[in-house]
């Protein structure tokens, strides 16, 4: 879903790690917001471990990531990206 404004708010601390953004419609109405934190070494540099994006529209509809391990640099086969395998879903 394509969203017309995004406003982030993001660290001053110099790590410009995102800590918050509100998601808007084109008549100004606000969707939904996401909340980012935790902040931990993951893959070999910090980044926010917990994401939180909640519903502006339905009251209590939650959705929350939580990273417990990233790899960086992970060599994927080319051939996962053909039209033929994402229609498979492998």
């Amino acid at each position: 879903m394509a969203y017309d404004r995004v406003l982030y708010w993001v660290r001053s601390d110099g790590s410009f790690f995102p800590v918050r953004a509100e998601y808007y419609t084109i008549s100004g109405r606000k969707l939904k917001w996401l909340v980012a934190a935790e902040v931990a070494r993951l893959g070999g540099r910090l980044r926010p471990t917990r994401l939180t994006m909640e519903s502006a529209l339905e009251h209590g509809s939650r959705t929350e990531l939580r990273f417990l391990s990233i790899e960086d640099d992970v060599a994927l086969d080319e051939r996962l990206f053909s039209p033929s395998a994402l229609e498979r879903g492998e």
